[in-house]
């Protein structure tokens, strides 16, 4: 998924690395209207962002924790 194509949620760090969530334009199969996706950000060797879904059910709860978080912070 690119950016270009998704709903970009949140850049945020989280353990030394960087994550987005990002919603698809078109749902995946099973997927519902307000489930997104958990991608680890990294540089590639041309300099560009590589995303690249994270799978780990720990790292994917954090990032949506601190998401969460960030959200209610703005809305005080």
């Amino acid at each position: 998924y690119s950016s270009a194509a998704s709903d970009v949620y949140k850049r945020q760090a989280y353990n030394k690395n960087f994550y987005v969530i990002l919603q698809p334009v078109e749902l995946l199969d099973g997927m519902d209207d307000d489930e997104a996706l958990v991608f680890k950000v990294s540089r590639g060797a041309d300099g560009e962002d590589k995303f690249e879904i994270e799978l780990d059910d720990d790292i994917i709860d954090a990032v949506f924790k601190e998401y969460n978080r960030l959200l209610d912070e703005q809305s005080k």
